[in-house]
């Protein structure tokens, strides 16, 4: 008798094993985001046997938590003559057909991400909606139904902790902020020529760092003061923490070179001779911000732990910041060319485009999902792109002479 349990438990797992090695599967994938924030999710297709030409499925879901807005082909219909078609027949379902072309032979449905779907998530942070994949219809060559093993997708809702940044720009009013939290305006000081943000005082809360044309000041958030920093005028400023001491400092350049002011003890450390442009980031995740800047032979990064000095391109962009842009918790490189708005990924050194050239580039959290969001002015206005849902927003039609972010 024990002999006859351990034939057939020997026998169900061979079962078990030829199924999930050599069944089709249909899965949806799971993720974690933000309230209000859009998520891209891939749904997959394994078709080990080969045998699979067209499919249709419903994705159903609690529409108190999430909304599938829309489906389009994933990575692996691309380059195929597959067509997908998706339809929302009743609340909370949406419906994805994939059918192949009208020719002999009929193809065979690719493996690998078949479709993509966009999931708003709507629902309170904490909460978690099941994707739910009901009425799958799949078939063969011959018309004969196939049985998938199925699985569904969960989307988890989280709390939106990070802090948001608000949008800096100088108008002829004067100077402006944004608050990201409310959508309302606060003037900072009359108009200056340069902006730029740090928290140079230590205090969690950024100050404005400017250019009038009596000096380079800055004015401390909390309360209120100012502080002349030098009366010599720099062709650009930013704000980093230079020196790894956990504190912003100002960053410039003057005919006499590019300098720092340590914050702390407030004395001045030279980097390199004149740029025409600087920004400030940590793009080799050391603790330490490096000196971004532009040079007559192109963008550089001189790392502030080394010394060493990285050339980044010979094309000129006009117009650079930093900001992690990717989500990925380190800074690349953003700049506008002729081309088109870029950041480099400071992982893999890859260039990604995110919009046709701008004015003016700036990089801040403005909606607080941990991923710098690109903040840019063209012809017709100030706007931010959201770099997580890839949504754009318009801020005001009113163009700044400079722009950047910080949390005010």
């Amino acid at each position: 008798m024990k002999k006859v349990a351990v034939l057939i438990s020997l026998l169900m797992v061979i079962f078990l094993f030829n199924v999930s090695s050599h069944a089709q599967i249909l899965t949806v994938g799971s993720s974690q985001g933000y309230q209000g924030n859009t998520l891209a999710i891939p749904i997959t297709f394994s078709n080990d046997l080969n045998n699979v030409v067209a499919m249709q499925f419903d994705i159903t879901f609690d529409s108190s938590l999430v909304d599938i807005t829309d489906a389009s082909d994933g990575s692996a219909l691309d380059g195929t003559s597959f067509s997908l078609s998706t339809s929302e027949p009743a609340a909370g379902t949406r419906r994805v057909i994939i059918a192949p072309p009208v020719q002999i032979p009929i193809p065979i449905v690719p493996d690998g991400e078949i479709a993509v779907i966009s999931v708003y998530l709507a629902g309170a942070p904490g909460s978690t909606a099941t994707l739910t994949l009901q009425n799958v219809v799949m078939s063969d060559e011959n018309g004969d139904l196939v049985s998938p093993v199925l699985y569904n997708g969960a989307i988890t809702i989280i709390p939106n902790t990070s802090p948001k940044d608000d949008i800096l720009g100088i108008w002829s009013s004067g100077v402006w902020y944004r608050d990201s939290e409310t959508g309302s305006w606060v003037k900072m000081s009359t108009p200056a020529n340069l902006v730029a943000s740090g928290d140079i005082d230590g205090d969690s809360i950024d100050d404005l760092i400017g250019v009038w044309n009596s000096g380079l000041w800055v004015k401390y958030s909390l309360s209120g003061g100012w502080d002349k920093i030098c009366t010599a005028l720099p062709s650009d400023i930013a704000s980093g923490d230079m020196n790894g001491d956990g504190r912003n400092d100002i960053l410039g350049t003057w005919s006499s070179g590019v300098f720092y002011r340590d914050s702390v003890s407030e004395s001045w450390v030279k980097l390199s001779s004149k740029a025409d442009m600087v920004a400030a980031g940590d793009i080799d995740e050391d603790n330490i911000d490096d000196l971004i800047g532009t040079w007559s032979s192109g963008l550089w990064v001189r790392y502030g732990s080394t010394g060493s000095w990285d050339k980044i391109c010979a094309v000129l962009p006009g117009d650079i910041a930093s900001g992690d842009m990717n989500g990925d918790g380190r800074n690349d490189i953003l700049g506008t060319w002729s081309s088109g708005v870029y950041y480099r990924d400071s992982d893999t050194g890859s260039w990604v485009k995110m919009s046709t050239p701008a004015n003016l580039v700036a990089a801040g959290d403005i909606d607080g999902d941990s991923t710098d969001d690109l903040i840019g002015v063209w012809g017709n206005g100030l706007w931010v792109k959201y770099s997580l849902t890839l949504s754009w927003e318009k801020i005001t039609s009113s163009l700044p002479s400079d722009i950047d972010a910080g949390d005010y």
